[in-house]
């Protein structure tokens, strides 16, 4: 009975981890350097109605692979083209007319919004499976060359995604071949509660 529980609660901690790491890349997707990078997004029409507005606006967003490998996987990682909206009204005027806030450079945030959130539960679910597979084969050093990688887009986008990837795998053979480091020994108190 105790080996059926421990087995049980391993498998759970696994279970959680790979939870957590799936959500952690699903936060750090919508960190604008981290998640993705904006070339360009501008409105280019905003069509007044009676009781909404019909927005159009063209973007062009690469999204980290690492971070979005759903988007990648549909062959969208870099969207470039025109999308369009329904606006609501922020609030109505005293003479009943909507009001449909700062113009275009305050309506970016929204329109951003839509082309980063697409896929989202997707995504997460595409997180949780490659992040479970690492639970299975029970090497958490890829969670380090993964975060790398994402840290490496921040800074030279897709280039940087193979330069933090390189650099998190040879951090990763340091940890696995030279056991007596600092690095090594923090990496590993780190996951022994894990």
């Amino acid at each position: 009975m105790a080996v059926v529980q421990r087995r049980s609660v391993r498998i759970l901690r696994k279970l959680v981890v790979a939870v957590l790491f799936s959500f952690l890349f699903v936060l750090l997707g919508f960190f604008s350097g981290l998640g993705y990078h904006v070339n360009r997004i501008e409105e280019t029409s905003f069509v007044y109605q009676y009781t909404y507005a019909q927005a159009e606006f063209s973007a062009d967003v690469i999204y980290n692979p690492l971070v979005y490998p759903y988007y990648w996987v549909l062959g969208s990682g870099h969207v470039y083209g025109s999308f369009s909206m329904i606006y609501i009204p922020d609030a109505y005027t005293a003479s009943g007319r909507p009001f449909y806030g700062a113009g275009p450079s305050g309506r970016y945030a929204e329109y951003l919004l839509i082309v980063i959130s697409w896929g989202t539960l997707p995504n997460l679910l595409t997180l949780f499976v490659v992040t479970l597979a690492v639970e299975v084969v029970g090497r958490r050093v890829i969670y380090m060359v993964l975060l790398l990688g994402s840290i490496g887009f921040y800074w030279f986008v897709l280039e940087g995604v193979l330069l933090g990837v390189i650099t998190g795998s040879l951090l990763a053979v340091l940890l696995k071949f030279w056991r007596e480091n600092p690095l090594t020994q923090l990496w590993d108190s780190i996951w022994k509660q894990a």
